[in-house]
């Protein structure tokens, strides 16, 4: 194993993505030369997704919205993952230049072997057991800084993941990078003895043994000193302005006639739309297809347009029960 001067251990406190995202960039931006930082994490109801990838494509907006589950932009690259208390994040922090993936894997695939748990690197970034994925990894580098993150399912709602990553059905065009769909298997059903608490126990043992150099257990880290990088994560330039260029159609046929919108959306702003509809109704519907262009791509300013432009209480509501958001 390398050779480290200082091996540290930050549990988070907190179970909230965004905190948990900022306190990695924190110890990112703080790790020292022959520093090695593990950080574990857990985040309630939340949908990470990839820094290039458009949520409209990768997650069931209208259900997390009612279902109040979070949705969140990371820095690294990758797919959408969905975070409850039943998973487990590590994140491996180094510089640069002692940054290596494979002995991060190595230290997750051994401390599984407590467990009886013999599991494998599959692809680029994926651990499995039989085929069956439990752990997806993601990597970032900043400050001359490398971050390797992962999750661990051990105790998640299939169910639910399954439930917030499968798309809406909608028409949907875009150039960003879409999360690349497996099969998914919790430890838990590996080993009994697998549970969120044993697992974080056994990562922290294997850990501590692994390197040469002092062992210093990290205590809680000050809201203050991450807040600077909450603002980021909470920015819509980041989460949704953010989104590479795509189309959308929402197509359906009402009780008042057919209707078809097509939006393009760059940079989260509206930039062109077609709007055509049989409807026989007086209603303003190219003012609305031209009122939407400039617009950002978010309820609020959509759906005030349809209020402006639509007079009659039926088409509006059939509107923006269509144009998903």
């Amino acid at each position: 194993m390398d050779k480290f001067k200082k091996h540290t251990l930050v549990i988070g406190r907190k179970a909230d993505a965004i905190d948990n995202l900022s306190i990695e960039n924190y110890l990112m931006k703080r790790c020292e030369p022959y520093e090695i930082i593990l950080f574990l994490w857990q985040s309630h109801h939340t949908v990470v997704i990839g820094c290039h990838q458009n949520p409209y494509k990768e997650c069931n907006l209208p259900l997390m919205e009612k279902d109040q589950v979070q949705l969140v932009r990371r820095k690294s690259g990758g797919g959408a993952v969905y975070h409850d208390l039943g998973n487990l994040n590590f994140s491996f922090i180094t510089h640069l230049d002692q940054a290596d993936v494979q002995r991060n894997y190595q230290l997750v695939i051994k401390a599984l072997k407590a467990f009886g748990i013999d599991s494998t690197l599959s692809g680029r970034n994926d651990l499995t057991v039989s085929g069956s994925k439990f752990s997806g990894n993601a990597f970032l580098e900043e400050y001359g800084v490398h971050c390797h993150h992962g999750t661990l399912l051990i105790e998640s709602s299939l169910e639910l993941l399954s439930k917030y990553l499968t798309p809406s059905k909608l028409k949907i065009e875009s150039k960003g990078i879409d999360s690349v769909r497996s099969r998914v298997v919790n430890l838990s059903t590996l080993s009994e003895k697998c549970t969120v608490s044993e697992v974080k126990h056994q990562l922290i043992e294997t850990f501590k043994s692994a390197f040469d150099g002092v062992f210093h257990e990290e205590g809680t880290i000050l809201p203050e000193c991450y807040e600077a990088y909450k603002f980021h994560y909470n920015q819509w330039s980041w989460q949704i302005g953010s989104i590479p260029q795509f189309n959308i159609e929402f197509e359906s046929r009402l009780s008042w006639g057919s209707i078809m919108v097509q939006l393009e959306v760059q940079k989260g702003i509206v930039e062109n739309c077609h709007l055509s509809t049989d409807a026989l109704n007086d209603e303003n519907f190219q003012q609305l297809g031209e009122a939407f262009i400039g617009k950002r791509y978010q309820k609020e300013a959509i759906y005030q347009c349809i209020h402006q432009w639509i007079s009659e209480e039926t088409i509006r509501r059939d509107l923006i029960e269509m144009i998903i958001i």
